[in-house]
């Protein structure tokens, strides 16, 4: 085996490897220097990793992020009579990422409510889902939007919400029409999306939102002052 990329002497390394794949056959081939004759493993192994006495450290099972997203290792070499002669020295396997985790939200159903005349943007109610998935990469990267709002006067959306955050607010339309004496609640079906909503590869879970409207109190006692 040429040296290099596969094999060399006992120093400290780090090796990547991503969850969910076939146990590969080889991490690395760790050489011995006499006296030493064989290696020793010792750290986060779960069972996992294994180094053979020649040296040769590989895994014999699938890794999974959201279990261990970190391995810590330390391998020593050991002289025939099992006594340590070089090391133990870190070995360090990183648990890359794959998609395997659904987003969900936190509640299947959310109730809010919100003043006519409220302003525009203001959240009044979040929704928030979360995802096993390392949010520094796609995959763990959620993205709101409205599916549905109902009832929905000529095609035109009352409500809004932030794609990041899950902040759900009034549109300036929703701001300016909003009249419980019309319609007193809305429902929204609100979908979440990884992936940043961006691949067709995204899962997604949706939720229901029941927003009740209540009368503006600066309204309501204008109305009042005119019975007087």
């Amino acid at each position: 085996m040429q040296e290099g990329k596969f094999s060399g002497p006992l120093k400290p390394m780090t090796f990547s490897i991503y969850e969910g794949q076939e146990p590969s056959q080889i991490i690395f081939q760790f050489k011995a220097n006499p006296p030493a004759v064989t290696f020793e493993l010792t750290g986060e192994t779960d069972n996992i990793f294994v180094i053979e006495r020649e040296g040769l450290l590989y895994y014999n099972r699938a890794l999974d992020r959201e279990t261990r997203s970190t391995h810590n290792l330390q391998v020593a070499a050991l002289d025939a009579n099992g006594i340590i002669v070089e090391g133990p020295v870190p070995i360090t396997i990183e648990v890359k990422d794959i998609n395997d985790n659904r987003p969900t939200f936190l509640q299947s159903k959310y109730e809010g409510s919100v003043r006519q005349n409220s302003r525009p943007g203001k959240p009044f109610l979040y929704v928030n889902a979360t995802d096993l998935d390392d949010p520094a990469t796609p995959n763990g990267q959620l993205y709101y939007q409205i599916v549905i709002q109902l009832p929905m006067i000529n095609n035109v959306m009352y409500f809004q919400i932030n794609n990041k955050t899950g902040a759900i607010s009034l549109t300036r339309e929703g701001s300016q029409e909003l009249n419980p004496a019309k319609n007193p609640s809305y429902n929204l079906v609100i979908s979440v999306k990884d992936m940043g909503g961006q691949s067709e590869n995204s899962f997604s879970d949706t939720t229901s939102v029941d927003i009740i409207v209540t009368e503006n109190i600066w309204k309501a006692l204008e109305h009042h002052h005119h019975h007087h």
